[in-house]
């Protein structure tokens, strides 16, 4: 019976250090595809919000300490100071703007820096059709895993 005992230890060991293996293989995995799929999740949730015109939600996107640099330079601390921001953006006919994942990086610090592009499509006039052009050029964001899991901008610059 030791002897049984022993080899189902073993099997247990075996199956454990295997299972180990590929769960830190698949993090390994995650890891290098990641911030792509991150950047992308998150461009989906401001979309989402900026196309139904909810700043809650758009300032739910942002860490509590977030800053926000808009175009004209003006820097944005507070969340009354980000909503404000967002309200005129809003107002410029949200519903035909979109944020697209143009690049997404890990740094070392765990962050997730992306480049984003603010679009805008239109249904040029008897066409059928929608174009799409760059209209208030890049977003850079630099997100951070919160401690619920979620990720949020820490910072981000409108250029």
């Amino acid at each position: 019976m030791g002897y049984g005992v022993s080899i189902m230890t073993r099997v247990r060991r075996i199956g454990f250090a295997i299972l180990l293996s590929l769960s830190l293989a698949h993090s390994v995995a995650a890891a290098i595809a990641g911030p792509r799929e991150i950047a992308e999740a998150t461009a989906a949730q401001w979309n989402e919000a900026f196309r139904k015109g909810r700043i809650e939600d758009i300032l739910s996107l942002y860490a509590d300490n977030a800053l926000l640099l808009q175009p004209s330079g003006q820097v944005s601390r507070t969340p009354k100071e980000i909503a404000e921001f967002w309200k005129g953006v809003i107002e410029r006919k949200s519903s035909e703007y979109r944020i697209n994942v143009v690049d997404a990086r890990i740094e070392k610090d765990g962050s997730i820096v992306t480049t984003l592009q603010f679009s805008r499509q239109q249904n040029p006039a008897n066409s059928g059709r929608t174009m799409k052009y760059n209209y208030d050029g890049e977003l850079l964001n630099v997100f951070k895993r919160q401690p619920d899991g979620t990720w949020k901008a820490q910072v981000q610059r409108w250029n």
